[in-house]
């Protein structure tokens, strides 16, 4: 467990620990909310109330917009990799969906955002692998940019 998960974890009623957990060391995978469900050993409808109370969104919506703020990150971090890799490495099954999930999420397609990141930063990475893993460190970083974006739209009482 990544280190501002672990703060945002011990936040977390029971039911919604081990389901935090699993999207995010397992963020590429398929999940579904029967599979969510038997992880953390209660039923689909009081997995949907539990995280419309604490996040006011679905877990599967949850998962999407995690996977949205990572792929920002991945960006940011390295600006040399393709969209189609970035969009594979944070569990995108297509282009034309991470393009769609990246709009709906930060109001910009993502090659708009990474030319915005690179202006921002002064600086281009160049290209000297196109290998670079989804780190923990990376996961920490995208936690917490949906945790402040969830934050800021939540109502203060939960």
């Amino acid at each position: 467990m990544v280190d501002f998960e672990k703060s945002i974890v011990a936040e977390l009623p029971t039911e919604l620990e081990a389901i935090i957990d699993m999207f995010v060391k397992d963020h590429g995978a398929q999940h579904s909310l029967r599979k969510v469900a038997h992880v953390s050993g209660v039923s689909q409808a009081t997995i949907n109330r539990k995280f419309r109370q604490f996040y006011g969104m679905t877990p599967m919506r949850w998962l999407w917009e995690f996977r949205t703020c990572l792929a920002a990150e991945l960006i940011t971090v390295a600006p040399h990799l393709s969209l189609a890799s970035v969009a594979g490495k944070c569990g995108f099954a297509t282009l034309a969906h991470f393009s769609r999930r990246f709009h709906g999420t930060f109001n910009q397609p993502p090659k708009n955002f990474r030319t915005n990141q690179t202006a921002l930063n002064q600086t281009r990475l160049i290209a000297t692998s196109v290998s670079v893993p989804v780190t923990s460190k990376l996961k920490d970083q995208a936690l917490k940019a949906l945790h402040n974006r969830l934050q800021s739209k939540l109502p203060p009482n939960r």
